[in-house]
């Protein structure tokens, strides 16, 4: 079982140091982006009476901290953030941003829902071994200018993403004996379709796919049960076979958007988890390649072009098509959606093909050959 295993991860999540970080840079992004590191000015508003802390961490916080300790745990989570976007002592960043963030939901679970974003927050403190801070960052700037000893190497690779990845399994496992216990394969339950209906009613606009999923007939509604659960235990299962592991994201990525178009809740946050684990391994050289050939002034009216066309072209129209909430509403995290789609069909389009030079060494990190390798490149230093 441990060949096995070692096998799943020798096989299945080796990435290069530039791939990491361009997941690092898409990660933080998303994290600085408005409204997703949110004020906790109103936590202390509330009597403490209505606190119903979960168990866990939330349970030790005790009595809500005063305003000026909630701000600062939001401004130091942005803080944490906007260091781990450029690279700046990014080990550090990413266990301040997990660590806050957790202090940051822990009062909020403590008053109302709470949502199934933990792993987002765990994936910086979970990364933060590997080399995703080596690259396009402060830290390899800095890095260049010191000698090659004072460098400080990074952890396997893909043994930081075998961890991310089983932590991902164990909370879809969990979800799915839930699933199983609330009696989802039972012939005559229909929970899928009970819960689209449920949504349909609260929500102020109709999902796009709920009429569709309430009309069809039972065996189909039947399907759709078996089929949320089978999806959920998939992680798991693919330890036992690595070849398809990292497909297996793909199909949960397909899960989340049925679940965003029929019930209209937005699990576009776990995209960036996603990402390094479908990633093309060479797709951080690919990108530098290609950022060679062109000028920084070309990328960067690309991106300025993406942005204005989104803001004053795709949203006016379906405001001038007359859309309604039903199909304006989910469309922020139906684009989320396509991040990792084109980041899946790159790793199969990538396939097979050899890695960039400079990356001859990062699959066997901590292996004779990347020790003599590193030995080669002190030799010359000297």
């Amino acid at each position: 079982m441990i060949d096995r295993l070692h096998q799943f991860q020798d096989d299945t999540f080796h990435r290069s140091d530039e791939t990491l970080a361009v997941v690092r840079i898409a990660f933080f992004f998303f994290a600085l982006a408005p409204g997703a590191i949110k004020s906790l000015g109103w936590a202390t508003e509330f009597p403490d009476w209505l606190r119903d802390p979960p168990p866990g961490l939330p349970s030790l916080i005790g009595a809500v901290p005063p305003s000026p300790v909630l701000s600062l745990v939001v401004a130091g989570a942005f803080a944490a953030a906007a260091a781990g976007f450029v690279g700046f002592k990014t080990r550090v960043a990413c266990l301040a941003y997990s660590g806050l963030m957790l202090v940051h939901h822990s009062v909020e679970y403590s008053f109302g829902k709470i949502d199934h974003d933990l792993l987002i927050v765990l994936m910086p403190a979970i990364l933060a071994s590997t080399g995703w801070g080596n690259a396009y960052s402060v830290d390899a700037a800095l890095a260049r200018s010191r000698p090659l000893d004072a460098v400080r190497p990074a952890l396997d690779n893909a043994r930081a993403l075998a961890v991310l990845y089983s932590v991902w399994a164990v909370a879809f496992f969990t979800a799915a004996m839930a699933k199983i216990e609330g009696g989802w394969l039972s012939p005559s339950s229909q929970m899928a379709g009970n819960w689209v209906q449920f949504y349909r009613i609260v929500h102020p606009f109709e999902p796009i796919l709920a009429r569709v999923v309430v009309g069809m007939p039972v065996p189909v509604r039947e399907l759709l049960d078996w089929g949320t659960v089978i999806i959920e235990l998939a992680p798991l299962a693919a330890l036992l076979l690595p070849r398809v592991a990292r497909w297996i994201p793909l199909a949960a990525i397909g899960f989340h958007l049925g679940v965003l178009l029929a019930m209209g809740i937005n699990f576009a946050g776990f995209m960036v988890v996603y990402m390094p684990l479908i990633a093309s391994p060479n797709l951080g050289s690919r990108l530098r390649a290609a950022a060679s050939r062109l000028p920084m002034s070309m990328w960067l009216g690309v991106a300025a072009l993406s942005v204005a066309s989104w803001r004053w072209i795709v949203l006016p129209g379906i405001e001038l098509l007359g859309a309604d909430d039903g199909w304006r509403a989910p469309l922020p995290g139906v684009a989320q959606f396509a991040i990792p789609c084109g980041l899946a069909l790159w790793a199969a389009l990538d396939r097979g093909r050899p890695a960039h030079p400079d990356e001859a060494g990062w699959i066997d990190r901590g292996t004779p050959r990347a020790v003599r390798a590193a030995e080669a490149v002190q030799a010359t230093v000297r």
